[in-house]
């Protein structure tokens, strides 16, 4: 947020809580898909990981950040609020690196 020149103050708060919220969401998504290939790969960790478990959450994962992007894409570039300009720009932030760190992730799990 220091980077985007948003100070930390009672409203970007808001920011943090939904940026933490949203991370948990997507581990929740991963691990629940490695819980399934675990079965599969009759509980198997590694396997489960190397399998196709990271592709299947990468997908929702680039489905919902998209969509949540384009849903707060407006409150930046569109609103003339200040405090709904200051929290769409650090949002809009959040969700693509939501969406973009842990398909890194399943890739790197490939590299072994």
């Amino acid at each position: 947020m220091h980077l985007l020149g948003v100070g930390l103050d009672v409203n970007s708060l808001i920011v943090a809580a939904i940026r933490v919220g949203v991370g948990i969401d997507y581990g929740i998504y991963l691990l629940s898909r490695i819980c399934e290939e675990c079965h599969a790969c009759n509980g198997d960790w590694g396997a489960a990981i190397r399998s196709r478990a990271a592709h299947h959450p990468g997908k929702a994962n680039l489905f919902t950040a998209s969509i949540m992007t384009l849903g707060i894409a407006p409150w930046y570039f569109l609103s003339g609020l200040k405090f709904v300009t200051d929290m769409g720009l650090p949002l809009i932030v959040i969700m693509t690196s939501n969406m973009v760190l842990p398909l890194l992730g399943a890739l790197s799990a490939f590299d072994d």
